[in-house]
């Protein structure tokens, strides 16, 4: 409800000044030509943009209102990170709490920007991750997950290697 409330009642959506090249490129991709990115900025975020362009119109509201969903799976993702690892529920709800109502993600989700569907797949693969370390699932297919993952992640936001580096390192400490 906060995030449709910040939907309807905050309407500032607009291209955030740090993605405007995820647009150009989108917009590269849409005309049928490769751009050169003179930011170097990965594509993964500039596909995104397309699918949707495509699949619903290039409308600056479908691009927000699916990152406010994604950010919504994003805290569900936390939630069940923290139930994962044997905390109690009220930390889980916490936790969902915390990760869905975060001022700053709200406002990200509001615009057009990497943030969010970066947040995303970094929680999407943690939580694939405490799945098999805390239950035991299938050790090969949750490598393969977790691979894929932080290669999306890569492709959307190099920034985010440090995430992706921190989860590859716990699993490599706490599996065999």
């Amino acid at each position: 409800m906060v995030h449709l409330a910040f939907l309807v009642n905050w309407p500032d959506h607009f291209i955030h000044e740090d993605s405007a090249a995820y647009i150009i490129q989108a917009e590269a991709i849409l005309k049928g030509h490769y751009l050169e990115d003179t930011m170097k900025r990965p594509y993964g975020v500039a596909a995104f943009l397309v699918l949707l362009s495509k699949l619903f119109g290039p409308h600056i509201l479908v691009f927000v209102i699916v990152q406010h969903l994604i950010s919504i799976g994003t805290a569900l993702f936390v939630a069940g990170i923290v139930r994962f690892a044997g905390a109690p529920r009220v930390f889980a709800l916490l936790a969902f709490c915390l990760a869905a109502l975060h001022g700053r993600i709200v406002h990200y989700d509001n615009t057009i920007g990497a943030e969010t569907i970066s947040n995303f797949l970094v929680s999407l693969a943690a939580f694939i991750a405490v799945g098999a370390v805390f239950r035991k699932w299938p050790v090969w297919p949750a490598a393969a997950a977790v691979g894929l993952t932080l290669g999306a992640v890569m492709t959307c936001r190099s920034a985010t290697l440090g995430q992706a580096a921190i989860i590859l390192l716990w699993l490599a400490v706490v599996l065999d």
